[in-house]
């Protein structure tokens, strides 16, 4: 499996950005420019937490003074494009959507694990 592309919506410091990616991606990059957001962007869209593992962690991962952020994250799951978003609106839970669709208990778990 690879990441086709993310694409980012009030994020921490992140407006609203996209990235695609391709056969070889390395993700360089001067401290403070987003290297670690990317990260924390994808584990956030798949499993709701930070990186640390640490769920209800949403309000700090909003840039400030947003109340929605969302992030969007293609897959090349065995051989198939996946789309997988999960979007938060201010003191709401997030929404897990795969390909555009509510997610099933476990679907994400069964691809990527825990």
């Amino acid at each position: 499996m690879k990441i086709l592309s993310i694409q980012l919506e009030n994020f921490r410091s992140f407006a609203e950005v996209s990235f695609q990616f391709h056969d070889t991606t390395i993700i360089a990059g001067h401290n403070g420019a987003g290297k670690s957001t990317l990260a924390e962007a994808v584990v956030w869209c798949l499993f709701g937490t930070d990186i640390a593992g640490r769920q209800k962690q949403d309000e700090k991962l909003m840039r400030l003074g947003e109340k929605r952020m969302a992030v969007t994250v293609t897959w090349l799951i065995r051989g198939k494009s996946v789309v997988i978003s999960r979007t938060r609106a201010s003191r709401q839970g997030s929404t897990l959507l795969v390909n555009g669709k509510r997610a099933q208990l476990g679907q994400i778990e069964g691809w990527f694990g825990t």
